[in-house]
Formats: structure tokens, C-alpha cells, sequence
């Protein structure tokens, strides 16, 4: 990866400046990122007098790497940046990971027999919501009686983890915003992955073979997949090894995995879960605060997002709860990522971003992972827009809810007493299927559809069918979905086809919510929120507003020193 594939950051574009340098035969010095206090600290200034010194003023025969990279290249120094250091150790186990990280590594280095070709001037790349950035920093480092302060290697004459954690400290303002941080998060900037965490206490993995095995799996299939895998324990006071049960267990694994698929957009979106299973792995990402550290702020907003079940055939926003169903009852915190992985049943989601505090605003990036393509979208529409089609059919009139819960008492149909039921719902010319299952007493579907009807008076019709290699109806509902209507759940005894057939064997559970203003049952304050984007497979979006009703107490951001 050239320069040219990354966005400059603070407009330095790197080969400019050093063609610069080599034609006025001078050593780059960055004004952005100056040899002065104010590159060090906002707050706490070193205990000693900084010097800021370049690699060939102390330093033999310096280089950008020794026999390569090593993950066991790295010292931490004065800051409490561990978790930056253990970050680049992950970085330094993938060769075209850190190749990303750090591009051109030969021209980049010093070259003792072409003295001339060197400019003082390096670059890095990190990802940086939703885009690779380049960093350029001068070779300048702080030293206390000609030894770094901060992060060094082992090889007194290697600078790749000095100069790289340089660009890091830039990206975030100064050297002392590095200062507490998360592994997980700097490997994000490292590779634009995502990271999820682990909590091995909450995971009962300390006495639990049958977890143990299953983590073991998992992070075995992570390992061969590529991606990256760092722990840390957190104390309440400063320990020994030996005082630590477990081992490293005390409480997080953080883990880096690669996922192919990747898609976003708005306050309000929808996603499909296609396969009957499947595990879902989402990022909320929020803009990196640290930068405003020196003006007194840089906080993390307390993030969050909310799930839920709703309508198969749902394409316009929800606002207001009436048969969908919270799958989440997810813990806000006030992480810079925040992530959830969970098995989801195969139907419609919808997915709303928020903050703890209502009303506050500040711009995120959402990604979605499956095994299968989701198909994520922004949900714009309040109602279904008028079309040339209305002018001849008629513009829709009444817009009904429908939720089947269950099917019971159903006629075995096979030998073994069993039977493959699946739902069909459907009115005028609009119709979703549920997947099919096999039981052999009361099936659970909880399918829900929504529909606009052009005639009030159109039946919203519920079949059973059972599946097999020639599917059989088992029996239909047919609501009217007036006003009149019960609003409450109905147990509806099976019929065959049409409106006077005889009952058949079997009862289904429906409620159906009808009205003929077509956002009343989608308009409320209980959720709401607006906001704006732009095209793309990972969209950065100017507002989170936080407008659910009740959420749990955000939680505590995990810091590492």
C-alpha cells in the first residue's frame, strides 16, 4: 500500500514533503506535530528535561527495523500505554498486516551508503472512522539523557515502534493522550477489523470445561482465519504474577476478526437474517475524542443500540412498539467501540443507534457482520410514496399489522406423529413466508407482516401448510382487519380454503392492529430520531440521538495502562 491510497492527514502529503526536503537539502521538521511541550503533554509534564533528538544524534547506525519485525521487538516506556504496545505486538505477527501499517518500509529506512536520500520524514497508516489516513511525523523523539522515553525496542538501533507510536500520538494530539486506552480499539486502527471482547468471568470459563472447549474452538478458528488475539487483566490494586488465579484469566480476551461481509446507514435501519441461524457480530463506532483532550474534553459519548424483531416485509420506519418484539437489552458504555455478537432466528431485524443521554449528538459508524448478506438499509419512509401504479389501483387506504405466535392441534402427518408447518400471510397482491418446522405438537413462529391495502375491505389471509416434497395446506384464517377488529391476541380455529369452509384440525394464534391512518401505528415519540448520510458501504452519520424509553445504566469503559 502506496501513500496514495490513503487520505493525508492534516493535508501533509508525504512525497511532496520529501522531494521538498531533498531539494533544499534539509531535515524535515513537522509544524503540526512540533519538538515542544505541546507535543508531549496536556496536562502532566515529564518529571525531567525532554530533549528531542534525532535517531543518528544518538544512535550509531539506526534503522526502521532490525531482522525484521518482531512481535517480541517492543518496550514499553514512561507512558501508560501498554495496551498500545501489546497492540503492536499483535500487528508485528501479520506481515501484510503491518505492511499496511507501515508502507515502503525500505525506502522509508536509512540508507548509510546514500546518506542524501534521507529526509528525516516517515509516514504511517491507520484506519480512521471508515478511512485509511497517512501520518507523516519528522524523526525527532523525546529523550532524558539520550535514552527514549516512550515506546522502544529491544535493538538500541531499531526505531519502528518509537516513530509508529509518534504517528499514533500526532493522531491523537500528544503523547500523554495515550495514556489509558484499549488493545481492541488501536487494532481496529491497525487493520480496520473489529474487535470483540470476551469476558472470561462473565463467561464461567474458569470452571467450566464445556466453555473452556468452546472459546478454545473459537479462538482456534480466529487464529487460522488471520486474525489477531491479545488478553489483559484488569486490578483493583497493583499484584504480582503469582497472586493472579487463573493464570491470565483474570477477566478480558480481545479478540480481532476479519469478517467479509460489511455493510451500513442511519438512525434507523433494517437487516435480514437469512439462514434459519445465524451469528451476528455488530460494531457502533464513535468518533476518537482523545484529540480534544488539551481543551478540557474528549469523553466518549455513552453509546449503545437497540434490536428488534419486526415485520418480514418491513421497508418503512418504526416509531412505536405495538407487535414487534426488543431482542437487546444491551449496556450502554462510554467505549469509542462498542460491539454485540449474538445468534439471531431467520426473519427481519431492525436496529436503532443511540446515546444513553437523550438529545446528544456526534458522528459513529455502524458495521453489520453475517455469514450470509444481510442486505442492511436505511429505513427514510415513514409510509409507502405515491406512485403511477396508485393512479390505477388506487392509493392504499388501511395499513394492518399481523403477528402469528403459534400453531397447535394440527393433524400429525406422518407416521412418526410429525408435522413440517409454515405460515403464509398475505392480502391483495403482497405475501411473506415463514421458515418451516417440525414438530409434532404446538409450533412457535412469532412471523409478523405489515400491509398497505388499497381496498379496507381486503382480507389479510394466514394459510398452514406443511412441507414436503409436494406441500400440503393444512387450513386458513381469513381477518377482516377492521376497526372492529380485537386488538388483543385471538386463538382462531383452522378452516379449509375459502370464506364459509368447514373447520379443520388446528388453531392459530393472531393479533392484528389495523388502522387507516397510515403512520398511526408508526408514529410515536417512545423511538424517534433523525439524521443524515451519504452512499457507501460504512456511513458516517452527524447525529446520534438517544430517544428510547427505559434502557438499562450505561456501564464502565474498560481502560488499559
Amino acid at each position: 500500500m502506496g501513500s496514495t491510497s490513503a487520505k493525508p492527514f492534516k493535508n501533509q502529503k508525504y512525497e511532496a514533503l520529501k522531494r521538498e526536503c531533498l531539494k533544499e537539502k534539509k531535515l524535515f521538521e513537522d509544524p503540526e506535530f512540533p519538538a515542544s511541550d505541546v507535543s508531549l503533554f496536556y496536562l502532566n509534564p515529564p518529571l525531567a528535561n525532554v530533549e528531542w533528538k534525532r535517531p543518528q544524534e544518538f544512535c550509531e547506525d539506526p534503522h526502521l527495523t532490525v531482522h525484521g519485525i518482531s512481535s517480541h521487538d517492543l518496550r514499553q516506556g514512561r507512558l501508560g500505554n501498554c495496551w498500545f504496545v501489546a497492540a503492536c505486538s499483535c500487528l508485528a505477527l501479520r506481515k501484510k498486516l503491518w505492511q499496511k501499517v507501515i508502507p515502503t518500509i525500505k525506502e522509508q529506512d536509512w540508507d548509510q551508503k546514500r546518506p542524501e536520500k534521507y529526509a528525516g520524514i516517515f509516514h504511517f497508516h491507520f484506519w480512521c472512522f471508515g478511512e485509511w489516513i497517512d501520518v507523516v511525523i519528522d524523526d525527532r523523539l523525546p529523550t532524558i539523557d539520550n535514552k527514549l522515553i516512550y515506546c522502544s525496542s529491544k535493538e538500541s538501533n531499531e526505531f519502528w515502534s518509537a516513530l509508529l507510536e509518534k504517528a499514533y500520538a500526532k493522531m491523537a494530539g500528544c503523547y500523554e493522550a495515550l495514556d489509558g486506552g484499549s488493545t481492541a480499539e488501536a487494532i481496529v486502527d491497525f487493520t480496520g477489523a473489529v474487535a470483540e471482547s470476551i469476558n472470561l468471568i462473565d463467561g464461567k470459563y474458569d470452571h467450566s470445561i464445556i466453555e473452556q472447549v468452546k472459546l478454545f474452538r473459537e479462538l482456534l478458528k480466529v487464529h487460522k482465519r488471520g486474525g489477531l488475539i491479545s488478553c489483559y487483566i484488569m486490578v483493583s490494586a497493583p499484584r504480582t504474577s503469582c497472586d493472579v488465579p487463573f493464570g491470565l484469566c483474570l477477566t478480558l480476551y480481545q479478540t480481532v476478526i476479519s469478517h467479509k461481509v460489511d455493510q451500513t446507514r442511519q438512525l434507523q435501519y433494517i437487516f435480514d437474517v437469512k439462514k434459519v441461524e445465524d451469528k451476528v457480530l455488530i460494531s457502533l463506532q464513535q468518533k476518537d475524542q482523545r484529540i480534544h483532550r488539551k481543551e478540557g474534553a474528549g469523553d466518549n459519548l455513552v453509546i449503545g443500540f437497540e434490536i428488534f424483531k419486526v415485520e418480514d416485509n418491513r421497508d418503512y420506519r418504526l416509531h412505536q412498539l405495538k407487535i414487534q418484539e426488543r431482542i437487546t437489552n444491551f449496556t450502554y458504555l462510554n467505549n469509542r467501540i462498542v460491539h454485540l455478537k449474538m445468534l439471531l432466528k431467520q426473519g427481519r431485524y431492525l436496529l436503532i443507534p443511540t446515546t444513553f443521554s437523550p438529545n446528544t449528538e456526534g458522528e459513529f459508524i455502524l458495521r453489520l457482520f453475517t455469514d450470509v448478506p444481510s442486505a442492511l438499509r436505511e429505513l427514510k419512509l415513514n409510509k409507502p410514496r405515491l406512485s403511477c401504479l396508485d393512479i390505477l389501483l388506487g392509493v392504499p387506504k388501511r395499513m394492518s399489522l399481523v403477528k402469528v405466535y403459534r400453531v397447535e392441534g394440527l393433524q400429525s402427518q406422518n407416521r412418526h406423529g410429525e408435522t413440517n408447518p409454515y405460515i403464509i400471510i398475505k392480502c391483495e397482491n403482497s405475501k411473506i413466508r415463514s421458515p418451516s418446522q417440525k414438530v409434532t405438537g404446538t409450533a412457535v413462529f412469532n412471523t409478523q407482516a405489515i400491509f398497505y391495502k388499497r381496498k379496507v375491505d381486503s382480507p389479510v389471509i394466514v394459510q398452514v401448510w406443511h412441507s414436503a416434497f409436494f406441500d400440503r395446506f393444512l387450513g386458513e384464517v381469513r381477518l377482516s382487519g377492521s376497526h372492529s377488529s380485537p386488538r388483543d391476541l385471538q386463538k382462531y380455529q383452522l378452516h379449509g380454503r375459502g370464506q364459509q369452509e368447514a373447520e379443520v384440525p388446528g388453531q392459530i394464534t393472531i393479533k392484528i392492529l389495523s388502522s387507516d391512518d397510515l403512520v398511526e401505528l408508526a408514529s410515536s415519540t417512545s423511538i424517534s430520531g433523525s439524521t443524515t448520510g451519504k452512499e457507501g458501504s460504512i456511513f458516517k452519520l452527524p447525529r446520534l440521538i438517544s430517544a428510547l424509553q427505559g434502557r438499562p445504566r450505561p456501564g464502565n469503559p474498560s481502560y488499559e495502562h
